[in-house]
């Protein structure tokens, strides 16, 4: 059986796994169960936090008012202190007062105000006298008329409440609505010789204190609990024990909040209280079954979720299990093991297999560098990101920001491969430095390129480099670029390296033949931006004759420089680069055409001229047979334009009049088909005129002028020569 289980240890893994799922589940499962105790728990106690704080600041506003109402009215001494025996004309001033405040206010439903020298309590309507008040006028049903006569000629100052209870009699019961009320009593100033009495009916706390079901609130004041409001099983007796031990009122700050979990008569609540500035505390007791419900209702939803991702943790380890299985048996089968599921045996047979295809990717390793060198010299990556991803895949170790070309040539080859490999071996051993090398059969050439940043480190192996070759041979050549940062000049370091190696000759080559080191004039810009125009507008328009004296024109004006070799490669390596992005395509198929290795093999100014020529008249083709989405409106101003490039009148205004267009849609248009403006494509025209007359006639240069549509001749020899470069004079000598 051990044996057995060993040999199907896949699926022990795979049973390991499933345990180990179903652990994590457990585990979350309890996790969250936690969770939603603490979050019900939380929300439970914010929720009662939230509805008694709502009770205390709505009772605590409407309190403020009572206590503004007296203070109002105690600064009202002369109209309000008074016997009205002696004054009652001061009555009538003091009962509309009164009146002014119980109208505006909705929280006491009567107002009384008690001069206590006096036996008369005044209100909005009229007076009432305390012996009227004592016999027949008011009845209560938690005291007596004399205990309420007491309790409103209050002589302390603060708040004053009488609990909720029934009032009646007959002066009191027709100013009242509702049964009960609860009585405050506030003195007026610090004399206590005057007092207010405010009547709060009992529907003002049913809306206060909403009655719901598990959940009791109260509201006391000097221990003694005023108003009641709500449905559980606590009787009121209950309720007023657990208040006396509690000691709330004095327990509690102003504005604090309590929460705990109490017990009361065998069941559990959750008390939450704060205190007012008043010195009312505010209490609610709400039954723990409400928590428990809610934990109840909640659990299931994690109960169900839990049972989910177990169903589907199920499903997944099923099907995953079965596609696990099919594949250890189709590898079993490939490594002829398919009577087992042994990992150990099919790992075993997949090591040799990887041994194996070590050896074959090192030898397509070798393939992969030999391009990416090839590729990197040729200038075909567009940005260094772009040649440090196919470094990467290439397996080199880095790209460093400085690079060098080395060229490598020996007219004995036979030994020239061990040579090579024992270079790339002094490289691979560089630790500051990577590169590789290739060898151009046409050419007849090794070429290599360094990439590092340590110049030290460089120059260690380009002097390895020319040792191994003079062992192997002693015309051994070592030529080599400058130093460059950009990676869009690699085609330029090639072409310093060619010109290096190309001066071997005249040079010891038992040293490194240096780029710098070489005799050469500096490559400038010395060719007008116009020459490009008219080539660029010539391959656009396809005019292949055109292109052939556009070059002629080129190689006439660089011959007359008398630029070096070097500056010819590196100016028509850019050229030809700058008119092959005119064809928006994969420049991969003018590699035949050409390419860097192609430009270093030309030595004289008609080979540069045929391959510019040949280069041009193939972007040319490339196009033919191709819809070219010229407009029918550029179309017609270029022939528009040749008919009557004469008429010195021809303005952009009037050729855009003539094709009933706009001049800013004439513009648009030939700048999308032509990438020139009108003007410049008319300017160019009139200059090939130009030359074509001065080469081909006798006219003299204002006659010229005159042809071509220029009335002042200044503006035509001063654009004649930003054109050529020449004036009509020098253009017609040469």
């Amino acid at each position: 059986m051990k044996n057995r289980l060993k040999s199907s240890n896949v699926l022990l893994v795979i049973l390991g796994y499933t345990v180990v799922i179903f652990l994590l589940l457990s585990v979350l499962g309890i996790y969250s169960y936690r969770f939603l105790l603490k979050t019900v728990y939380s929300d439970f106690l914010a929720g009662d936090e939230r509805y008694i704080s709502s009770v205390k600041v709505r009772h605590e506003n409407d309190l403020q008012i009572t206590e503004n109402v007296a203070t109002q009215i105690g600064l009202l001494d002369e109209t309000t202190r008074f016997f009205l025996s002696e004054q009652p004309k001061l009555a009538t001033e003091l009962i509309k007062t009164i009146k002014g405040y119980t109208t505006v206010s909705q929280f006491f439903e009567f107002m009384m105000y008690h001069y206590h020298e006096d036996d008369f309590f005044y209100h909005s309507q009229s007076s009432m006298g305390k012996y009227l008040l004592r016999e027949y006028g008011a009845e209560f049903s938690g005291i007596s008329v004399t205990e309420f006569l007491e309790f409103s000629t209050v002589k302390k100052a603060g708040l004053h409440v009488l609990p909720e209870q029934k009032v009646g009699g007959e002066l009191l019961r027709g100013y009242l609505r509702g049964n009960s009320h609860i009585i405050f009593a506030r003195s007026i100033k610090a004399d206590y010789q005057d007092s207010l009495v405010f009547f709060v009916p009992g529907s003002y706390y049913d809306s206060l204190m909403a009655e719901s079901e598990n959940r009791i609130s109260f509201l006391s004041h000097d221990d003694s609990i005023f108003v009641v409001r709500g449905q559980t099983d606590i009787s009121e007796n209950e309720l007023t024990s657990f208040h006396a031990k509690e000691a709330l009122d004095e327990g509690l700050s102003i504005d604090q909040t309590v929460q705990k979990e109490v017990k009361i008569a065998g069941e559990r609540y959750l008390l939450t209280a704060q205190k007012g500035k008043s010195g009312i505390v505010y209490g609610t007791l709400q039954s723990m079954k409400v928590y428990h419900d809610k934990v109840m209702t909640e659990q299931w939803t994690v109960f169900f979720v839990i049972v989910l991702c177990a169903l589907f943790a199920g499903v997944v380890i099923i099907f995953s299990s079965k596609s696990l299985v099919k594949r250890i048996k189709r590898l079993g089968g490939l490594l002829k093991e398919e009577s087992s599921y042994d990992l150990d045996r099919i790992e075993s047979g997949i090591q040799t297999l990887i041994s194996t295809y070590r050896e074959t990717e090192k030898e397509g390793l070798i393939l992969k560098k030999t391009r990416f060198i090839r590729n990197f010299i040729r200038g075909d990556f567009e940005s260094r990101e772009r040649a440090v991803q196919e470094a990467e895949k290439a397996g080199f170790k880095a790209l460093y920001d400085r690079y060098l070309v080395v060229l490598l040539r020996s007219k004995e080859i036979t030994n020239e491969n061990k040579a090579f490999i024992d270079m790339l071996e002094e490289i691979e051993n560089k630790a500051e430095l990577d590169g590789y090398g290739v060898h151009l059969i046409n050419n007849d050439q090794n070429v290599f390129v360094l990439f590092s940043d340590d110049e030290s480190a460089a120059e260690e192996v380009l002097q390895r480099m020319l040792e191994i070759g003079k062992s192997y041979s002693s015309d051994y050549v070592v030529a080599c670029s400058d130093y460059h940062m950009d990676y869009t000049e690699v085609s330029q370091a090639y072409l310093e390296a060619v010109n290096a190696f190309d001066n071997y000759l005249l040079l010891d080559n038992s040293k490194i033949i240096r780029f710098t080191e070489v005799a050469h004039e500096e490559y400038v810009s010395i060719l007008p931006e116009s020459y490009l125009k008219r080539l660029k507008q010539d391959i656009r328009t396809g005019e292949k004759q055109a292109v052939e004296q556009t070059v002629k024109d080129i190689c006439s004006k660089l011959n007359r420089e008398k630029v070096s070799l070097y500056s010819f490669r590196i100016f028509y390596n850019d050229i030809i680069h700058l008119l092959l992005s005119e064809r928006k395509g994969d420049k991969a198929e003018f590699d035949h055409l050409y390419n860097v290795f192609t430009l270093s093999r030309c030595t004289n100014l008609q080979e540069f001229g045929e391959l510019l020529c040949d280069a041009c008249n193939m972007i040319i083709d490339s196009h033919a047979g191709k819809s070219v989405n010229v407009s029918g409106i550029v179309e017609e101003g270029i022939a528009y334009m040749k008919k009557n490039y004469q008429n010195s009148d021809l303005t952009m205004n009037a050729l855009a009049e003539h094709l009933g267009i706009s001049t800013v849609t004439l513009s648009v248009e030939f700048k999308n088909e032509m990438d020139v403006k009108p003007s410049d494509y008319l300017a160019n025209l009139r200059m090939e005129k130009a030359k074509d007359l001065l080469k081909n006639t006798n006219l003299k240069v204002k006659d010229v002028s005159l042809s071509v549509g220029y009335e002042d001749g200044r503006v035509f020899l001063k654009r004649f020569k930003k054109y050529t470069g020449m004036t009509p004079g020098e253009y017609r000598n040469s």
